[in-house]
């Protein structure tokens, strides 16, 4: 819905700050516990990446990624691993994969985060398993917020998985979206959060507009610290490299605007 034009061929995005409910009942669900939350998670976020080298679309910004995140909020990099990371993430403020993900369509709960060579964090075991107080849940991946309708109005896959487990909200995104864009908006994204305090659609939206007026040459600047010599020519050879929706309206944000985990 960002990338639609009004008559004047306006974005939506420039005209509100969007927000998406996964169903009704899951909304009056999250709001009720929301209200029964009285003190925010006790530590700062946690950050997980892996780059998928071994695999055929490796993500070489992923790790540069979670790095700056985590610097921005004052958070932590998850080492790697699936052994402890889910008695780590329930006391964290905010939770960021940056990594593969992969979507059953036979089986929505058998989608999962790919966080690191053969480890797989599924949406079963997220819904199973896992209590979170984190007000924003960030699936930095491609398609995760593609779900499945089963019956009533409960869709099933991991932004049902995360919200059911008691994130606030979950930040996803509806299509392949490109590493160093991602890596970009991402980082536009948790700056606007620390510096201006806003809810967070609201700063989906400003990073989302300040990267489609990103210039090639400012986007290369911005990547050159982050990754390895020779990424920022993979940049699209045009004077606004980002401009194009399929860079940036992917990535939408389901759930609570105003972040309750702190």
């Amino acid at each position: 819905f960002a990338a639609l034009r009004d008559e004047n061929g306006r974005f939506l995005a420039d005209l509100t700050h969007l927000a998406y409910a996964p169903s009704g009942t899951l909304l009056l669900r999250h709001v009720l516990a929301a209200r029964a939350m009285k003190n925010p998670a006790p530590l700062p976020g946690l950050a997980v990446a892996y780059d998928g080298a071994n695999g055929e679309r490796p993500l070489p910004l992923a790790a540069a990624e979670a790095t700056a995140v985590a610097a921005l909020l004052g958070g932590e990099v998850w080492p790697g691993g699936l052994d402890g990371l889910r008695e780590t993430a329930v006391s964290r403020r905010w939770l960021h994969f940056a990594c593969h993900t992969w979507f059953n369509e036979a089986d929505p709960l058998a989608a999962y985060l790919e966080i690191g060579p053969g480890l797989h964090l599924t949406a079963a075991a997220v819904l199973e398993s896992w209590r979170l107080q984190a007000g924003l849940v960030t699936l930095s991946a491609c398609q995760t917020g593609i779900s499945q309708v089963v019956r009533g109005d409960e869709p099933l896959g991991l932004v049902r998985a995360f919200l059911a487990a008691g994130a606030g909200a979950v930040l996803v995104s509806l299509w392949p979206v490109e590493d160093a864009a991602t890596c970009l908006l991402m980082q536009r994204f948790y700056a606007v959060l620390a510096e201006d305090g806003v809810d967070a659609n609201v700063a989906l939206a400003r990073a989302q507009r300040w990267l489609r007026r990103l210039t090639a040459v400012a986007a290369a600047q911005a990547l050159a610290p982050l990754a390895e010599p020779g990424t920022a020519e993979i940049l699209p050879q045009t004077e606004f490299p980002f401009a194009h929706p399929r860079c940036w309206a992917g990535f939408v944000l389901v759930g609570q605007a105003r972040l309750s985990g702190g």
